[in-house]
């Protein structure tokens, strides 16, 4: 699959400075750009009322993405508490 990211994602990451917690984020994408489906990818639910857009939980973590086709756009990278409020 394609893997894009967002500006917002990007910044997200940059503000754990946790090493582990990015080195989580690498490994989840590099598992994504693998994925030959979506729904192969363990923690993926649909977020209710948007089409295209789920997140992807990873421990206390969650990644919101968008899928179109065979091209996944990574929007937000947050705490499990914070990531709704941010949500685009």
């Amino acid at each position: 699959m394609q893997v894009e990211q967002r500006a917002s994602f990007a910044r997200d990451l940059r503000r754990y400075g946790n090493r582990k917690i990015r080195e989580n984020v690498q490994r989840k994408i590099e598992e994504l750009e693998r994925a030959s489906s979506f729904w192969d990818i363990p923690g993926v639910k649909k977020l209710r009322g948007a089409n295209n857009l789920y997140r992807i939980r990873m421990g206390s973590y969650r990644m919101t993405v968008e899928a179109i086709g065979n091209r996944l756009t990574l929007l937000r990278f947050r705490h499990r508490r914070d990531i709704y409020r941010s949500f685009p």
